[in-house]
């Protein structure tokens, strides 16, 4: 779904899961020249606390599926079972 909206000419997506490290990353490779210890020592705000969401087993399976390509194209973790 989300390569409806990317171009495959997209090289990079940073994620918010590790926002910090991708800002560096994305700082480093177009040579903008700063101070990394203070992007990693900034304190986290606004970060809401890891909840258990439950989800349907089939729907999650079925989500996996439909979203493999984007999965597997943006680097996130693919379960043993879709592979």
């Amino acid at each position: 779904m989300y390569s409806w909206y990317t171009g495959k000419d997209i090289d990079f997506i940073g994620k918010q899961e590790k926002l910090t490290s991708d800002l560096i990353s994305v700082l480093e490779k177009i040579g903008i020249k700063f101070d990394k210890n203070i992007i990693l020592n900034e304190e986290s705000t606004k970060v809401s606390k890891k909840r258990g969401l439950k989800a349907d087993r089939e729907v999650v399976r079925e989500f996996h599926r439909v979203e493999y390509p984007t999965l597997v194209r943006y680097d996130y973790e693919v379960p043993d079972y879709i592979k």
